[in-house]
This record gives structure tokens, sequence and C-alpha cells, in this order.
């Protein structure tokens, strides 16, 4: 038999022998877990998880006043309209119906984008503003032939537009000239046609009380709730040999679309979750081993939400004064996120309810936050120069 010396003790015919040191460090190894497992129970790992709600402590919630009826319940898209009101009467009428028409139809598009049903009533002030300029009225594919203006409810918000300002300036350059060059000569070469557009708008939002039977009412007869003003402008430059700087309307019309493209990217953002579908707070449940909660909200997989989304949850409070025409305000309480719990008209959301600026009920509003990622931020335009928001009232 030979023998000989293994790491950390003695070996026999090339074996270890089980009392070597060697060993006796993995058999140690067991004596850690019951510390191993206390770690995890006092991490609250060992808590029911998500998916077995069942497990999970219903809690009793208060409800908001005044509660959501059922059918707002059932509704969560928001209908919008957009109506055109009077504009800037020195901007050219042809360019002031383009103008006024690119404003609405961008809207109406932004609405889309952030979930809401878009209806254009017969006989808006957009519709006319067509007319003025030699359409025939409203599009017969867009407007039942049976529908009228009473046959059915305002549209829930009600966006209104205005031109306030219109400018188109251009300004010649006469080329430099060089040392070996004579006048003449001078001439003859192009100069710089620098042509700058203005543009000031307002878009006012106009919310529905239920007392007021047209669309047209809601704009005339109720201030907006929130109202925004915007100013942006642009140059073009080019050359050219006429100091007249001549510029066709179609390339106007072209200038000032980009620049009220420009524009309403800064209004996208206060305005797109005021318009997105909007749900409510029904359930509220906490795991049984750990301080963990989930609320249910009437938003599903059917209004875009996925997991991982943020949901914002606001409390609205209506005006404490009955001639207050300003309609209700939202006051923003806390974050949550969508959890892997998520159906058609349906989600559990997580949050922590300490965090929140108040206790979250029964019917409070929930509704998807808007993320913007960095990169959009920095190469947009300075939206603090262009977006302005006044407080909301009569018109001067």
């Amino acid at each position: 038999m030979r023998g000989g010396r293994g790491r950390g003790g003695d070996a026999v015919g090339g074996r270890r022998v089980p009392g070597c040191a060697y060993e006796r460090r993995w058999l140690r190894l067991p004596g850690l877990l019951p510390g191993v497992v206390a770690l995890v129970l006092a991490l609250g790992c060992a808590s029911a998880p998500p998916s077995d709600l069942d497990a999970w402590d219903e809690l009793p919630m208060e409800r908001v006043e005044p509660y959501p009826t059922r059918a707002e319940r059932q509704r969560r898209e928001r209908e919008v309209a957009v109506v055109a009101r009077p504009g800037d009467a020195a901007l050219e009428s042809s360019v002031r119906g383009e103008i006024e028409r690119g404003l609405r139809d961008r809207l109406e598009r932004l609405a889309r984008e952030a979930g809401a049903d878009v209806r254009r009533d017969p006989g808006s002030g957009a519709d006319e503003t067509a007319a003025e300029d030699g359409a025939s009225g409203p599009d017969p594919s867009r407007v039942d032939p049976e529908a009228s203006p009473e046959a059915s409810p305002p549209p829930d918000l009600v966006l209104s537009t205005r031109v306030v300002r219109g400018r188109h300036t251009a300004s010649w350059k006469r080329p430099a000239r060089r040392p070996w060059e004579s006048e003449a000569e001078v001439a003859r070469r192009p100069g710089t046609c620098t042509h700058a557009v203005t543009l000031a708008l307002e878009v006012g939002l106009h919310e529905w009380d239920g007392t007021l039977a047209a669309t047209e009412a809601i704009v005339s007869a109720r201030p907006p709730s929130r109202r925004w003003r915007l100013e942006h402008g642009s140059e073009q430059s080019y050359k050219d040999v006429d100091p007249a700087c001549s510029l066709s309307s179609a390339a106007l019309v072209a200038q000032l679309e980009s620049t009220l493209d420009e524009a309403l990217r800064c209004l996208e953002r206060p305005l797109s979750p005021l318009l997105a579908p909007r749900g409510f707070v029904t359930a509220h449940r906490r795991a049984p081993d750990a301080d963990r909660h989930l609320y249910r909200i009437t938003l599903g997989s059917d209004h875009g939400l996925a997991p991982g989304d943020a949901i914002e949850i606001r409390r609205v409070e209506r005006g404490s004064r009955a001639d207050d025409a300003s309609g209700p305000d939202e006051r923003l309480l806390v974050v949550g996120e969508v959890t892997d719990l998520l159906k058609p008209g349906l989600a559990w959301i997580a949050l922590d309810p300490e965090r929140a600026l108040a206790p979250i009920r029964a019917g409070d509003v929930a509704r998807r936050a808007r993320r913007e990622g960095l990169l959009s931020s920095l190469v947009g335009p300075s939206c603090e120069e262009i977006l302005t928001e006044s407080n909301a009232g009569p018109d001067a």
C-alpha cells in the first residue's frame, strides 16, 4: 500500500479521507442553510406572489364623492371635438383657412393618438372655414346624414382653437462686393432672401357638465378649464436675384405648417394625458406576509396598457362654488406600475400607498402617465419659449 499526503489532510490509496480539512469545509455548508432561510423570510420573499390573488387580503376602501356613475365607469375613452374660432383677419383668407384646417387636423390626430374618440359635428366652425374657401362643407363620409346636433349628447371635451396672429416678412440682402468686382458685376449675382413667419395660437380645453345641448354652446358659454398660448417663428433663406423676394401662397403655407408642427409638439406633452382613456380604482389588496399593495383599475390591455407602464392615480375635485364654471380640478396622488395581472378592461397596479398625497379611494381616476425619452427632450424645440398656460377665464 502506497501512502502519501494530500492537500488539507491524509490520502489513502489516492482517495481522500472524509475527515480531512478539504471535505470538512463542504460538510459545514448545511449548517448555513437555516441562516439563508431566515434571511429570505426577513426580506419578505416568502409572501404570496401577485399571481396568487386569492392569498392576498382584500382591504375595504372609502369612496370618492361624487362616486362615478355606472355609465362613467363603463366608458373609458373620452369623446373629443375640435372647434375653430374666428382668427387673425390680417392673414390672407386662403392662407388663414389652410392654417385653421391644419391646426384642426393636427389636434384631431393628437387626440386619436392619445386614445380619444374624435367627433366632427356638422356645422362646426371648422366646416364653416372650409366653406369660406370654396369647399362644399363637411366630408359626407365622416358625417351621419340622419344625425343632428341634438341626436346625441355633446362630446366630453371640446378643444377650441384660434389663430391669434400670423405674420410673414421678407428681406433681401445684397451680395458682398469682392475687391475685383464692379457694381454691375455685383448686381448680376444673386442676393439672399430671408422669409420669416410667426404664429400665435390659442387652444382651450372645455369640459361638458351635462347642462348644455350643443358643442358650440360649450365653447361660447363656458370658459376653458385649461388654456394654452403658443408663439413660434421660423426662417428660411435662399438665393434670389430679385430683391422683391416673392413667395407663392403654397410655399408660404408649407412654411407656416412646418412652424405649426413644431409648436404643437410642445402642446402634446400637457394635452395628451388629459385626452387619454380614464379608468377608476375599484379594489385594494395587500400581501399577507409583507407590506406590498395592489390596486385594481378599470383600464387594461385593450387600452394599450402593458406590464411596466406607469399609471397616475388622481383625485378629481370639483369647485366648491356653484358659479365656478372652470370645471373640475385633478390632483395627482401617486404613480404606480402595471403588473403582469393584465386583462382587457382590467389591470392590477403595484404602488406604495404611503407615498400617496392622500388615502387612495374607490373611484379615484387612473390614467397612463406620459413618459418622454431623454433624446426627444434634447432635440425638440424650446418649449419654455413657445408654450405658456394662462389662467382660465373669460376672453379679454
